[in-house]
């Protein structure tokens, strides 16, 4: 028996530079990161966060090259970023949709003692020091240095998989 995958069973029709469809097909867990800004707080919903590196302790999300919010985060070079619990499918759409609707005045976040927008209820928080912006087509990959770390240790993640939200 070989271990070799038939032709036939990739689609042939897929395109082959529209990565979209592929990626759809993963699971991520669904963050906000969040910055202090001259004119008041950023953020933005990632699904790209990932662990790069234990010793030091560094993680990696991606910002568009168009985010409103990337001008402050190469200017202020710190970050909160938030791994948003199963509960907090409407935090997540809120942060993916229009800027002026994301930092309302309902309870849902308030500056924590560092000076970073903190969100309420998240499953973990990490601060982090911005080290990198690399260029990588129309977007950036950011490389931060994880300075704190705080989890809720019955949470559960909010998951991002073929467009949608899921516990």
């Amino acid at each position: 028996m070989s271990n070799t995958i038939a032709a036939e069973q990739i689609d042939q029709a897929a395109p082959v530079l529209d990565l979209r469809p592929v990626f759809r097909q993963a699971a991520s867990s669904a963050w906000v990161v969040t910055a202090t800004g001259e004119a008041g707080p950023v953020g933005f919903t990632a699904i790209s966060v990932n662990s790069v590196s234990m010793d030091p302790p560094i993680v990696s999300f991606n910002v568009s090259g168009g985010s409103s919010s990337l001008a402050t985060l190469g200017r202020t070079r710190r970050v909160a970023i938030h791994l948003l619990d199963r509960q907090q499918e409407p935090t997540a759409r809120r942060f993916a949709g229009p800027r002026q609707q994301r930092f309302v005045d309902d309870g849902s976040w308030g500056y924590a003692a560092d000076g970073l927008p903190c969100l309420a209820g998240v499953s973990a928080r990490l601060t982090a020091d911005i080290s990198d912006l690399v260029p990588a087509g129309d977007s950036f990959v950011v490389l931060a240095e994880v300075s704190a770390a705080r989890h809720a240790p019955n949470s559960g993640p909010l998951v991002h998989h073929a467009g949608s939200y899921r516990a």
